[in-house]
């Protein structure tokens, strides 16, 4: 992943009501961005629907219920429920 540490600190740091803030990467202009999601149901239905589309994937799912630093210490983080 090319996503600094620094970087998925001020995305998590955006956080309104989330629970969840996925990263996502184009792999056609291989740039990386977050989304957020604020349930279960919500994150599967975003999982799925990244698997469907092409040249698209979910990279890595941080859980804001989980500390934050052990999961930017994880090579891959992959919080889901």
């Amino acid at each position: 992943m090319t996503v600094s540490r620094e970087k998925i600190r001020k995305w998590l740091d955006r956080r309104s009501d989330a629970k969840y803030m996925t990263i996502h990467s184009d792999n056609f202009s291989y740039e990386y961005y977050p989304s957020y999601v604020s349930s279960d149901e919500e994150l599967e239905d975003e999982i799925k629907e990244a698997r469907e589309r092409n040249m698209h994937s979910i990279k890595e799912i941080y859980c804001y219920d989980d500390d934050i630093e052990q999961q930017l210490d994880e090579n891959k983080t992959w919080h889901s429920p």
